[in-house]
């Protein structure tokens, strides 16, 4: 994941690392898995339309241990679960082997900035809580279009940096309104002599994101984006939630309910069939896009 700040060392750095090891198992566990995708699929069906009746090729982006890619193997699709993490792969080679029926998942240890999967490899990628711990969020974005086919859809939860509640640091509300400066001071704090706020991750988030940030993004790449408000407006939800979804959907101010009240960023985004060409960032390992926050 090209982390920005350096593994710890010594006792006390191995005991964070089983700590954190510990605490992904505990909170990312089957019935979970099931129960985030089952919920979403009020979103992601739709968009898959009639693909989503065969068995697509699914790309689990920083998979974690794993709990994802079962719940999506157990709905029928082919699984490449990617972590750069090799001890939370093993974690998930366990948990599908522990699972009743045959499923199709495989794994791979690797960069989410420099996918080792050739163009148009999936009709989904599903990547949840990524790019606010990556440096080079964007390399992830552009490596994510490449490998998506036509059509394809990533499912995208990230930070939002408008809600003052926010699950990166723990007991810290308004956090993520804090001036870049003053945050950076005070995650370096936290690293160094409170590792338990963030769950005793190596990998904390660095970025918060806005939703017209990160749609434009989106765009930039090829894929066109959508919030769950456009989504149930498009879809033709009924009652007072549709009626409501339609009246925010239209945009402007009147969306700002939405995005203070979302603590997490989820967005969907649906590959063009010719994405813009993104010059000499486009090849995989061949440079990147300058580094800067999604405004």
């Amino acid at each position: 994941m090209n982390g920005e700040m350096p593994p710890p060392r010594g006792p006390a750095g191995a005991t964070d690392r089983c700590r954190f090891i510990e605490h992904t198992l505990r909170e990312r566990d089957d019935a979970g898995g099931r129960a985030l995708l089952a919920a979403e699929w009020r979103c992601i069906g739709p968009l898959l339309g009639a693909r989503a009746d065969r068995p697509l090729e699914v790309l689990d982006l920083a998979c974690g241990s794993g709990h994802q890619s079962l719940a999506w193997a157990e709905r029928g699709f082919r699984v490449t679960g990617l972590d750069f993490d090799h001890a939370l792969l093993v974690a998930g080679r366990e948990r599908i082997r522990r699972a009743a029926g045959p499923l199709h998942v495989r794994w791979a240890c690797g960069d989410a900035t420099r996918l080792p999967f050739r163009d148009r490899s999936f009709d989904v990628v599903f990547n949840n809580s990524l790019l606010e711990h990556v440096p080079d969020w964007r390399a992830v974005l552009a490596e994510t279009a490449r490998v998506l086919r036509p059509g394809g859809l990533f499912v995208m939860y990230t930070t939002n940096r408008w809600c003052p509640l926010q699950q990166e640091v723990n007991g810290f509300p308004f956090y993520s309104w804090l001036p870049g400066p003053v945050r950076r001071r005070v995650l370096a704090w936290i690293m160094a002599h409170r590792r338990d706020l963030v769950n005793f991750t190596e990998h904390p988030a660095i970025h918060w994101f806005t939703f017209a940030g990160m749609k434009r993004a989106f765009r930039s790449v090829g894929l066109e984006p959508f919030d769950r408000l456009d989504l149930l407006a498009r879809l033709g939800a009924r009652g007072w939630r549709g009626a409501l979804a339609r009246t925010l959907a239209r945009g402007g101010v009147l969306k700002w309910p939405y995005q203070l009240y979302a603590i997490s960023m989820a967005l969907y985004g649906v590959r063009r069939d010719e994405p813009p060409d993104p010059g000499p960032t486009s090849a995989r390992g061949q440079g990147r896009v300058a580094q800067r926050g999604a405004n």
